[in-house]
């Protein structure tokens, strides 16, 4: 149970920060 959270949580705050971290990356490239 403590696994299953844990990599819930760790996928979702993964899934967040690329989201977040690589959109803006590139438009500042770009700009």
């Amino acid at each position: 149970m403590t696994f299953q959270t844990r990599e819930s949580s760790v996928s979702t705050r993964g899934s967040v920060f690329i989201l977040g971290v690589y959109p803006p990356m590139p438009h500042q490239l770009d700009k």
